[in-house]
């Protein structure tokens, strides 16, 4: 999923203003026929004509090679044509013969930052702005390459400083609302919105980022406004479709949904979300066999969700057809453990109408003794043939349990594998009735256990004042919910890092696999949070190649829902990086489908294929 705001810099969206070369002054005087390759070149540049202004620069090069201004102009030119490592190339030359070159600093860092290097990005920044400091507009990119290394109190004392010297520019306060959005700050986040859209009524940006923080808090009705206005000037914001649709189901709008998400079926044919969405809508006013039929191509594209299967379950039940609904739910329940809390009823009363189905074993009549008065062994096959009795537990409430809608939006800090609005999902403390693959030593069940299952609901919270607390007074790092999670997988799924190094610092086992074989890492992998990951990858016996049933590993997790610090991070671990999962999928297959040229590159330079 991409992103629903592109932290993306390119020179028309917001990147940081360059003037147009100068000529050479008291840098010395470049030979004559050098000079005039290269204001040839600056004019093409000014025009528009980038090729051009390469073929001229590379003149100028040629007829002088301590020529920094035609290399820091031709590096330009490279970034604008896409060529970054060429860009980056040349940069360094610029600077290699110039080392206080202002420009060619400022311009790296931000090929870098587009090139997912934000780490030496900022160094750059950090270096432009110490040689330039009334180019405030530095700190402010600076901001942005913090954000991407989630190093969010950072980015945001970055945007102070650069609101601090542009009050009026609108850019810094959607970003810095962005990262307070990171930090869960939504009432900031929100305020920051708001400043933006007084001060350009017209910045689609900041009108789809208020949308988003609207919606998240439930004001639906505000949320749609926005995005009627950010659809009015980008029609085909698939984004913002998905968020309007869903946003009207909330509502109870189901036609206006439809019309939203056949739109965006219509912008993107392969994409799971639109038939995810308007199979929903069409549930909810009973056109069970459409609704059928949008679940059916969206887990054809989109086989590994969980909550999908369940959707379609409860169309098979409404339909009349329990087998195809059992089989659904099932698969559901392998896939995503966490749903059973939400869907076990339904399952259970399907099953329980399956088991209604079932004629009873048939008893055999009973045999004539023979003559000798020995008794034959009693015949139990028909009893063998009978199906077990499942014992139908329910749910206190007795009703139906409904799909809930797959397009709710991601919490800020937690990404997903495709970046568009996501579900919310229920709390699985309480319930799944699984337990760990390979417990950690010493482990704890939560289940009958009201201390651990306070424990493990205080990290869900995120209180780490009561969860220090807790371990202070002794209680295990090594809990296990019910769902097969330990504490330290429901931490790192959560994105809590102060929690996660609270309980490594306690001898929480990392090698531990839940259910489903995953690992604390990879829970922290599919999340995305660089914190949780470097903590994790600190430790020793990790295992950043564990795989789990379905073959995946942290990387290929992280690669596939487009994690780029994580995916980084991982790396530098020097992971085994064509390790295939059951689908014979790799990591970077992985990040070639998830569409993340970034990540795909990054892979590939480790040797992915």
């Amino acid at each position: 999923m991409r992103a629903l705001i592109l932290l993306c810099v390119t020179l028309w969206t917001g990147a940081p203003a360059v003037a147009l070369p100068a000529l050479p002054g008291a840098q010395g005087a470049a030979a004559p026929d050098a000079l005039a390759a290269y204001n040839q070149a600056t004019q093409a540049l000014s025009a528009g004509k980038y090729e051009e202004a390469i073929q001229l620069y590379t003149q100028a090069i040629e007829r002088k090679a301590d020529f920094p201004e035609a290399y820091n102009w031709r590096g330009f030119a490279y970034r604008v044509t896409g060529r970054r490592e060429e860009a980056r190339q040349d940069f360094d030359r610029a600077i290699q013969l110039r080392p206080n070159y202002a420009k060619a600093y400022e311009l790296r860092g931000l090929t870098l930052y587009e090139l997912g290097q934000y780490a030496d990005a900022v160094k750059d920044y950090t270096e432009a702005f110490k040689l330039d400091p009334k180019s405030q507009s530095n700190i402010g990119y600076r901001g942005l390459c913090h954000f991407g290394l989630e190093q969010y109190d950072e980015a945001i004392r970055d945007f102070d400083a650069a609101i601090k010297a542009s009050p009026r520019e609108a850019l810094w306060f959607v970003y810095r609302g962005r990262a307070y959005e990171a930090k869960r700050d939504s009432r900031r986040a929100l305020s920051d919105y708001e400043q933006a859209l007084l001060l350009e009524p017209n910045n689609i940006r900041a009108r789809t980022a208020r949308g988003v923080a609207l919606y998240v808090q439930g004001q639906y009705e505000r949320a749609i406004a926005d995005f009627d206005v950010a659809l009015r000037a980008e029609p085909n914001n698939q984004d913002m479709l998905a968020y309007r649709g869903q946003a009207h189901i909330e509502l109870k709008r189901f036609d206006r949904a439809v019309k939203d998400f056949d739109e965006l079926v219509r912008l993107d044919p392969n994409n799971a979300r639109g038939y995810v969405g308007r199979g929903f809508a069409r549930y909810q006013v009973k056109d069970y066999a459409l609704a059928k039929a949008d679940f059916d191509r969206a887990l054809e594209l989109d086989p590994n969700t969980g909550k999908v299967f369940c959707y379609r379950a409860m169309t098979h039940r409404e339909m009349g057809q329990p087998e195809a609904a059992d089989a659904d739910f099932r698969q559901c329940f392998t896939l995503d453990v966490g749903q059973k809390t939400v869907y076990g009823k339904a399952a259970e009363d399907v099953a329980a109408q399956l088991e209604a189905a079932t004629p009873p074993p048939q008893t055999a009549p009973p045999r004539r003794q023979p003559p000798d008065d020995r008794a034959e062994p009693p015949d139990d096959s028909a009893g063998r043939r009978g199906r077990p009795r499942r014992v139908v537990t329910g749910t206190p409430s007795g009703q139906d349990t409904e799909p809930l809608p797959d397009d709710q939006p991601a919490r800020p800090g937690r990404s997903t594998p495709r970046q568009d609005p996501v579900p919310t999902d229920p709390d699985p403390l309480p319930g799944g009735g699984m337990t760990t693959g390979g417990s950690p030593s010493g482990a704890v069940s939560s289940i009958g256990n009201t201390q651990a299952l306070a424990f493990l609901r205080a990290i869900r919270d995120g209180n780490e004042v009561r969860v220090r607390q807790m371990l202070q007074q002794g209680m295990s790092p090594n809990v296990v919910a019910a769902n097969g999670m330990t504490a330290l997988m429901i931490a790192a799924d959560s994105g809590y890092g102060r929690i996660v190094q609270a309980l490594l610092q306690a001898q929480a086992d990392v090698s531990a696999v839940d259910s489903q074989g995953r690992t604390a890492l990879m829970y922290a992998a599919r999340t995305g949070n660089i914190e949780c990951v470097t903590a994790l990858l600190s430790r020793g016996g990790i295992g950043v190649d564990t795989q789990d049933e379905e073959g995946m590993t942290a990387l290929m997790h992280a690669a596939d829902r487009g994690h780029r610090a994580a995916v980084r991070a991982i790396l530098a671990r020097r992971p085994n990086v064509n390790v295939r999962s059951r689908a014979g999928m790799t990591a970077y297959t992985l990040a070639v489908r998830n569409g993340d040229i970034e990540i795909v590159n990054a892979i590939r330079a480790a040797g992915g294929r």
